[in-house]
C-alpha cells in the first residue's frame, strides 16, 4: 500500500511540476513581448538636439533604416570613418537616415561638420548621453559606436569601434532586402 501511495505521490508532483513549468513559461513569454513592446516605443521616443537646439525624436523620421552613429572630432577612429557614412548617406538617402550623436561642444562639432562636409544631421548628446548608451546598447560609451534601427524600429545590430562602408553597405542592404 504504501509503495502505491509514493507512486501516486510521485506522480501528483511531477504533473504539478509540469503544470508549473507551463504557466511560468506562458508568464515569461508575456513578460518577454510586453518588454520588447516597451523598449520599442521607448526607442521612438528618444529626442535628439540638433545643432540649432531644435529637437526630433526617432519616431518622427521616415527612412526605413537609421543609422546611429555616436562620434566625437577628437577621436581619430570616429574621423576615420566619416567619409564612409558620407558616402552611406550619398547612396542610400531615400531609405537610410545617419544620424551623427556628438559627444563634444556645438561649435566643434559645427567646425567638424563644416570642415568635412558632412551631408547628415548632427546632434549634440550632451547631458543625455547616458539615455543614448542605454537605448542605442552602448555598453561602455565607446566612441566609435554605431546602431541600426531596422523597419519596425527595433535595434537590430549594433557595432563598437571604427565601422567600414562595406559593413554598414551590408546590414543596410540586408534590412532593406527583408522589407
Amino acid at each position: 500500500m504504501k509503495r502505491r501511495e509514493s507512486s501516486l505521490l510521485i506522480l501528483v508532483a511531477a504533473v504539478s511540476l509540469f503544470a508549473g513549468f507551463g504557466l511560468y513559461q506562458l508568464t515569461m513569454d508575456s513578460v518577454e513581448t510586453a518588454n520588447a513592446e516597451n523598449k520599442e516605443s521607448t526607442l521612438l521616443a528618444v529626442p535628439f538636439t540638433d545643432l540649432q537646439g531644435q529637437q526630433s525624436k526617432l519616431a518622427d523620421w521616415t527612412q526605413p533604416v537609421i543609422i546611429v552613429n555616436f562620434w566625437a572630432p577628437w577621436c581619430a577612429p570616429c574621423r576615420r570613418e566619416i567619409p564612409a557614412l558620407i558616402k552611406i548617406q550619398q547612396e542610400f538617402s531615400e531609405s537610410v537616415r545617419i544620424a551623427g550623436l556628438a559627444l563634444d561642444s556645438v561649435e566643434n562639432v559645427e567646425n567638424f561638420v563644416a570642415d568635412y562636409s558632412i551631408n547628415y544631421p548632427s546632434y549634440i548628446a550632451g547631458a543625455n548621453i547616458p539615455m543614448y548608451n542605454v537605448a542605442f546598447n552602448n555598453k561602455n560609451g565607446n566612441l566609435p559606436h554605431t546602431a541600426i534601427i531596422n523597419q519596425q524600429r527595433i535595434l537590430s545590430y549594433t557595432h563598437t569601434g571604427e565601422i567600414t562602408e562595406a559593413q554598414l553597405r551590408k546590414k543596410i542592404v540586408e534590412l532593406l532586402s527583408i522589407n
